[in-house]
């Protein structure tokens, strides 16, 4: 029997279910290892040690590890663009009528009704 690697450390039963179900889609066996420690402890921060692992045999682990990393890039990149559309949403715009401070995602300001985009 194949020695199993830990390919990936989850923050939740939940995140390693996902990765879990995501390998078996690229026909890659894997387990999960932790999972009910991790939902004993409840919303109690148990740490990193405790944290459940998504196993694989030594023999996948170099293919799990490439789908793994393409799946992290996918939700940084995710992440990057959702942090990039909340920066614009909380960014404000002086009035050039009466300097009154409007968020970004107005195009009017709320105090003289100028238009930021008219023409």
């Amino acid at each position: 029997m194949s020695e199993l690697k830990e390919v990936y450390r989850a923050k939740n039963p939940l995140q390693g279910g996902l990765v879990v179900a995501m390998l078996e889609q690229n026909q890659i066996a894997s387990s999960m290892d932790g999972a009910i420690l991790a939902a004993g402890g409840g919303e109690l921060p148990l740490g990193w040690s405790t944290a459940p692992r998504v196993m694989v045999s030594s023999e996948d682990f170099e293919e799990a590890r490439r789908v793994v990393s393409e799946w992290e890039a996918a939700g940084v990149a995710r992440a990057a663009a959702d942090d990039s559309a909340q920066a614009k949403v909380q960014a404000m715009w002086s009035c050039p009528n009466c300097a009154e401070e409007v968020e970004y995602e107005f195009e009017m300001c709320w105090n003289c009704q100028y238009n930021r985009t008219a023409c």
